[in-house]
């Protein structure tokens, strides 16, 4: 009996890690609650506005006091899978999905918007604003 209330506390630890997040600005090995950690996947289709809306994602993540990338899925809790699409002849529009899935979990969230070259910058911070609330909806919705 003791044994198996010993595995339901080992459990509930293992699953409550994996919110945590070893960031590499951080010290290394250390976890930070709060901050969660997410394996970026991404497919650019060989479009020229996508590559410039990638990098504006990556470093509103690495802004982001709440998210870090890490390096294996195995490290993430957060998988995240954008797509752009060059959508005009005029190379100055992509299309952008972004697939956030819980790696624990079956749970995606969506986000797909289109993109100018001039906006490339404050898109990407929207789409990141976007997957926050998608992901703070589904901890509220946990408890």
């Amino acid at each position: 009996m003791k044994f198996s209330h010993l595995l339901v506390v080992l459990a509930i630890l293992v699953a409550g890690s994996a919110k945590l997040a070893v960031c590499a600005n951080c010290s290394p090995g250390i976890p930070h609650s709060g901050v969660r950690a997410m394996i970026l996947r991404t497919d650019t289709g060989g479009d020229t506005v996508g590559p410039l809306w990638l990098f504006e994602f990556r470093e509103a993540i690495r802004r982001s006091a709440s998210y870090c990338l890490v390096e294996t899925d195995a490290d993430a809790f957060l998988i995240v899978r954008v797509t752009t699409v060059q959508i005009a002849p005029s190379d100055n529009f992509t299309a952008v999905s972004v697939v956030t899935t819980i790696s624990t979990l079956c749970n995606s969230f969506l986000v797909t918007l289109i993109s100018g070259r001039e906006r490339v910058q404050s898109s990407a911070g929207g789409a990141l604003a976007n997957l926050d609330d998608n992901v703070q909806k589904w901890i509220a919705n946990q408890k």
